[in-house]
């Protein structure tokens, strides 16, 4: 008998959403709709993109963030990237 793996990764994109996360998470609050392995953090992690409490909801395992060395905005932002580690992502 040979013994198979199944992996399965759930993938959560979302873009520029900032009033669209509140909309989400009114919506599916109460399911685990949201839940995701991997999430792309959005508006290239500007400081106000993706809330703790959003991502908290998906619960992913890995954030992806879209965003060129040096840019002229400074994305991704440092509030940003300390509030995924805090969420250890």
């Amino acid at each position: 008998m040979q013994n198979y793996h199944i992996i399965v990764l759930v993938f959560y994109l979302h873009g520029d959403i900032e009033q669209s996360e509140k909309d989400i998470l009114n919506k599916y609050l109460k399911t685990n709709i949201l839940n995701s392995t991997i999430i792309k953090i959005a508006h290239h992690g500007s400081k106000n993109s993706s809330k703790e409490e959003f991502l908290q909801q998906v619960n992913p395992k890995i954030a992806l963030i879209g965003a060129g060395v040096n840019n002229k905005f400074g994305h991704p932002s440092n509030k940003t990237i300390e509030k995924l580690n805090q969420l250890r992502l």
